[in-house]
């Protein structure tokens, strides 16, 4: 597919905007702005986070709730979204042109997961350190995503009988994430989770209550001793919250 292939916007699709801003205020303190076309960001002291804008009618008609959506880069998202039905995933409408974002391919891959392949400029600011990928089978998600973005595998950690092998991969831009096999438990479906970086986890998740959203998991340590949680919004959209440990990269 080109050049290389690393997450590099997300997007907030809601459908209240006005509560999305103010539980992300509440929480982050991200404030929002509108930039070219119009289009909506989010905004933290570092700079643009990711962009917000109305789920639109077509997913709501299809049964999507309010969700962050990652960004891979796709210099031709065309081929792209070839290449990615020729590895059986299916390809979600026509390719669109956002405006204020590029050519976008939203892409469900074999196990049900959804990211976009974009043709974006855009870049956020850092503020997701973090991407993970929850799947019934990661041995077989990274089957489809490795060839498909070149992906590099950088290691596994063991999570026990029930989840298995839990893997560490590095993007095409050297942003590291991960798959687990957490789609295997009641109530999971497959979907990616971006993590949100935040000096005080227990704080943050306190400010999430606070906001009207919940917390599902955590503050947990993690192997590499950064503290982590599960959170939903105050529209039922799931993000992440990470305390970086002394070796986060």
């Amino acid at each position: 597919m080109g050049m290389a292939q690393g997450f590099c916007w997300y997007e907030y699709l809601g459908t209240d905007l006005g509560t999305a801003r103010r539980f992300y205020r509440d929480v982050f303190g991200w404030g929002t702005q509108s930039d070219r076309d119009g289009y909506e960001i989010f905004a933290s002291q570092s700079g643009a986070v990711g962009g917000l804008r109305l789920l639109p009618a077509v997913a709501r008609e299809r049964g999507a709730p309010p969700h962050w959506l990652g960004h891979v880069y796709a210099q031709d998202p065309e081929r792209g979204a070839r290449d990615a039905q020729e590895r059986e995933a299916q390809v979600l409408g026509p390719i669109r042109e956002v405006p204020g974002v590029g050519r976008v391919a939203l892409v469900r891959d074999p196990q049900g997961a959804v990211l976009a392949l974009s043709s974006t400029t855009r870049q956020s600011s850092g503020q997701f350190a973090a991407r993970e990928l929850a799947s019934p089978d990661n041995d077989a998600a990274w089957a489809f995503y490795e060839p498909l973005l070149d992906w590099r595998r950088v290691g596994t950690w063991e999570l026990g009988a029930d989840l298995g092998a839990y893997l560490r991969f590095e993007d095409g831009a050297g942003r590291t994430g991960g798959m687990s096999n957490s789609a295997r438990l009641p109530g999971v479906h497959p979907h990616w989770v971006y993590y949100a970086a935040v000096d005080d986890a227990v704080a943050t998740c306190e400010r999430v209550t606070s906001a009207g959203g919940r917390v599902l998991q955590g503050p947990f340590e993690n192997p590499r001793g950064d503290f982590i949680a599960y959170c939903e919004d105050a529209l039922g959209a799931a993000f992440g919250l990470l305390e970086p440990g002394s070796s986060i990269s």
